[in-house]
């Protein structure tokens, strides 16, 4: 019922766009080539980013009954936000916002703690320029935190 989808660009890790090589052409199409200036040699960072440069969503209109204003917000954000995968709902589970389409899902009211961490440990970086590898921890301590912040019982296990 939802789909989204981005139009992006690579920049250098500052955010700076690429300039193209230029020069070569012929061919093998080099002169489309972009090029690093200043690129460092470290395992620390990427010398490259991903810029999302539009997003787009699109909900089937008859699966938007008995859903809130809010929740629809939500799933919007989320999936403009993060540019998610067409299986988000089913990787994230039944506690997401993302779940709000699933057959037989009791979606949130809103966004859940799981969501916020999400969108916490995707843009909370510090200058956006460490390695996917960096990320994906952060963004998996960022989850747990808040989820453990949202839980009512400290002394569930």
């Amino acid at each position: 019922p939802i789909r989204s989808w981005h139009v992006g660009e690579t920049g250098g890790r500052g955010g700076q766009m690429l300039d193209g090589f230029g020069g070569i052409g012929g061919e093998l199409g080099a002169s489309d080539a972009k090029v690093v200036k200043n690129a460092a040699a470290t395992r620390v960072y990427e010398n490259t980013r991903q810029e999302i440069l539009l997003g787009f969503a699109v909900i089937d209109s008859n699966a938007t009954v008995g859903k809130t204003v809010q929740q629809l917000a939500d799933i919007i954000s989320l999936h403009l936000f993060l540019d998610l995968g067409q299986d988000a709902a089913t990787a994230a589970g039944p506690g997401s916002i993302l779940s709000l389409f699933q057959p037989g899902a009791t979606a949130p009211e809103g966004m859940t703690a799981f969501d916020k961490g999400l969108l916490t440990g995707t843009y909370a970086l510090e200058r956006n320029n460490y390695n996917s590898q960096f990320q994906r921890h952060r963004i998996a301590r960022d989850i747990a935190k808040g989820e453990a912040a949202a839980d009512p019982d400290p002394d569930k296990e």
